[in-house]
């Protein structure tokens, strides 16, 4: 099936991608670099096998890990740097400048009224301080790079229009931004299927094959970092019922910050909400 974002951007060539004034760049001697942003879900992951299944350039991979991520990602970013290794391939790790632990809890902050409070509390929602930390941490690496030009592979897919289109507008220095997934018209559902084809799961417990695959129906739609206050109600039961572990940790963190998780609950208003619902009758929820 044909997507939308496809249809508008099947009239180029990934194989022939190149940045602005590359002629000029050539002129001087640079090389175009080839560097792939990696999330270790399933949508980069699928990029990346299809990059190598059709032998597109790849010099480099970069992954960003907050060190929190649930323990799928930690093992599927390990997977993916032995394979990059295997087919000669650059595999950089990323991190923020502090541990995003430092951020949630101890970072000083200066309130309105002149009051300093610490950490910035669970991240999501309109106060996503994680999504500038990963932006200033690719930005520091890239700027390893100098002007050499660069073409940034992003695992979107096929069916999220709204997405490609925000990136495409935006601008950044010398790297001109290239989506495969769209290239070749492949939808969420579709690089989930080729991750599973080819042996790549996101497992509760990824060495045990009989373990839960997390993007299952009625798990996660999106396998972020585990303490992430933007999962949906019905994925945080799923947490609350099938990972006790992940649970535990939100009710230690909880317990050290002053705001609720989400706007109008907190970690323990979540557990007495899902406790109640589990004392009625079988597939009823509350409201």
């Amino acid at each position: 099936m044909r997507h939308k974002a496809f249809e508008l951007n099947n009239n180029k060539d990934l194989t022939t991608a190149v940045a602005p004034s590359t002629v000029a760049n050539r002129q001087r001697g640079w090389q175009m670099k080839y560097i792939a942003s990696f999330s270790a879900g399933k949508d980069s992951t699928c990029m990346i096998l299809k990059l190598l299944e059709l032998k597109y350039p790849l010099d480099e991979i970069l992954f960003y890990s907050t060190g929190i991520d649930f323990s799928c990602i930690d093992f599927n970013s390990k997977k993916m740097e032995a394979l990059a290794k295997a087919n000669n391939i650059r595999f950089t790790w990323i991190e923020p400048d502090k541990p995003f632990l430092w951020y949630m809890l101890e970072k000083p902050v200066k309130k309105a009224n002149g009051e300093m409070s610490y950490g910035y509390g669970f991240c999501g929602g309109c106060h996503r301080f994680g999504t500038g930390l990963k932006r200033e941490a690719l930005h520091r690496q890239y700027q390893k790079y100098g002007d050499e030009p660069i073409v940034e592979y992003i695992g979107y897919a096929a069916d999220e229009y709204d997405r490609w289109i925000k990136a495409r507008q935006k601008r950044d220095g010398n790297r001109i931004k290239v989506f495969p997934l769209i290239e070749l018209g492949i939808s969420e559902a579709e690089a989930l299927a080729f991750c599973h084809e080819n042996g790549w799961y996101w497992r509760i417990r990824p060495e045990d094959e009989n373990s839960m695959e997390l993007y299952s129906p009625g798990a996660l739609r999106r396998i972020s970092c585990k303490y992430c206050s933007n999962k949906g109600l019905d994925e945080m039961r799923f947490v609350f019922h099938e990972m006790k572990d992940v649970w535990n940790e939100l009710r230690e963190l909880q317990s050290r910050i002053p705001w609720k998780f989400r706007k109008n609950a907190s970690i323990f208003d979540l557990e007495e909400r899902f406790k109640r619902e589990d004392s009625l009758p079988k597939q009823e929820t509350l409201l």
